[in-house]
Order: structure tokens, then C-alpha cells, then sequence
């Protein structure tokens, strides 16, 4: 039987990791400037494998500037940056794996199934 603690654990390798949706951090970055905090992924995020991609994403980056798109999210501007190497800016979630059952769209997490698109 797995443990509460195994599941929050996750580290993209274990059992739960297709809920795994990694930080947004660019691990060759002289330095962070900015690091955003956020809870954990939800239904959107999953799908994207990208944190802060669904409504509250984009509404973080209209936000946060002064030209966004609207359909572009936080979670996809900084993957870009990340991406270009520059990781003045970082997404962190605290848990990386889903803390409510809707996220699974079952409801409870016995029933747990991976996401489609895998």
C-alpha cells in the first residue's frame, strides 16, 4: 500500500509520475530573480505538463504584464524563458502532484488513472 508521504514525494520517477508536474526552474540560471510560489497542479497543468497554465495562469500573466496574449499563461511565458536560458524568473509549486480529486476527474484517489495523452 502506498503512504500519503509516497504520493506528495513524488519526484517524477515513482509510481505517481504521470501527476508530476515539475517546477519551472532553469538549473544552469546565474540567478533567480523572481520566484513564484504557487499550491499545486490542477486539470489544465496536467495536461500541459506546465504549471499555472489554466485560467489562473493567464489571468497571473495579464496581471503581471503589460502586453500579454490571451491565450498565453504564466506557466507558458516562463517555459519560454526557461527554455531560452533565461532563468531570472522561476515557477515552484509546493506539492507537484495534484491535492484535489477533481484533478483526477474520478473524485476519489483510489481510482487513480493516468492522465490521457501519455
Amino acid at each position: 500500500m502506498t503512504s500519503a508521504v509516497d504520493y506528495l514525494s513524488e519526484d517524477g520517477e515513482g509510481p505517481f509520475k504521470a501527476w508530476h508536474v515539475p517546477d519551472l526552474v532553469d538549473d544552469s540560471a546565474a540567478e533567480v530573480r523572481l520566484a513564484l510560489v504557487f499550491e499545486w497542479p490542477h486539470v489544465k497543468e496536467l495536461a500541459a505538463r506546465l504549471p499555472v497554465v489554466g485560467p489562473s495562469g493567464r489571468s497571473a500573466l495579464r496581471y503581471l504584464s503589460e502586453n500579454p496574449t490571451a491565450s498565453e499563461s504564466l506557466g507558458e511565458f516562463v517555459a519560454g524563458r526557461v527554455t531560452n536560458r533565461d532563468g531570472r524568473i522561476a515557477i515552484i509549486n509546493v506539492c507537484n502532484v495534484p491535492m484535489q480529486a477533481a484533478a483526477f476527474g474520478l473524485g476519489m484517489r483510489r481510482a487513480l488513472t493516468p492522465p490521457t495523452g501519455r
